[in-house]
Parts: structure tokens; C-alpha cells; sequence
């Protein structure tokens, strides 16, 4: 009798489970319920590597205030941030910000350099609008 019972109560769930799954995927393909998956740009940034101005053994504190910007503003409520994984092999030489935006798919782009003189740390940086006629 449980062994019927427990067969019956597998069969009800996979075929729940496959019930809720087609209505994902056909909700995905037609989009019933009207919610976009498509992140609005405004309410996006990709924060770029820092550029080391310093000597090349000061290479890992241009990474570190990177990741801790990035750390920082991924906590803002509705701003979706770029991580750093999907930077790390974005070529930005030759291109404008525009081309930068629009590849990443963001609104906004933080960049900046870091150089280091004795004891002293200079950093600057500067956020950029991608399209700000839009």
C-alpha cells in the first residue's frame, strides 16, 4: 500500500514540476505575464579595471579598489552591476564609449587610474552616461 502510495505521489509531482515548467518556458517564448527580461540600461554600470600608473608591483592595488568599488555599488538597490568575470577579458583599447556601452549593454561606465608616489596614493575616476542624448 505505501509503495503504491509513494509511486502515485512521484508521478503527481514530476507531472506538477512538468506542468510548471512548460508554463515557464511558454511564458519565456510569449511572454504573458508582460515582464521584460531586458535590463534597462539607464539603471546599469560596468565599472572598468582601474589603470595603474605606478610602477608594475603596484599592479594589485589598481585591481583592488576595482573590486572594491565594484564590491561597494553592486549593493545599490535597483543597479544592476557588471561583474568583475565579465570584464576581465574586455578589450576597451581603440573604442569609444559608446562602442564600450553599447557592447556591455550598460548605461553608465565608471573608469579611473591609480598611481602611487612614496607614500602618497592619487586616485581619480570618472562616471561616464554611455548615450546621454537619449
Amino acid at each position: 500500500m505505501h509503495r503504491q502510495t509513494s509511486k502515485r505521489l512521484n508521478v503527481f509531482i514530476i507531472g506538477g514540476m512538468a506542468v510548471v515548467i512548460l508554463l515557464l518556458i511558454t511564458d519565456r517564448v510569449f511572454n504573458f505575464t508582460g515582464i521584460s527580461d531586458a535590463p534597462d540600461p539607464e539603471k546599469s554600470i560596468a565599472v572598468l579595471p582601474f589603470e595603474n600608473m605606478s610602477s608594475e608591483e603596484d599592479a594589485y592595488f589598481a585591481k583592488g579598489v576595482t573590486e572594491d568599488i565594484l564590491t561597494h555599488i553592486s549593493h545599490i538597490g535597483d543597479l544592476r552591476v557588471l561583474s568583475n568575470f565579465t570584464l576581465r577579458d574586455y578589450d576597451t583599447k581603440g573604442k569609444t564609449i559608446e562602442q564600450i556601452g553599447n557592447e556591455l549593454g550598460v548605461g553608465y561606465l565608471l573608469t579611473g587610474s591609480i598611481r602611487k608616489a612614496g607614500e602618497q596614493l592619487r586616485t581619480s575616476c570618472q562616471l561616464v552616461q554611455v548615450n546621454p542624448e537619449e
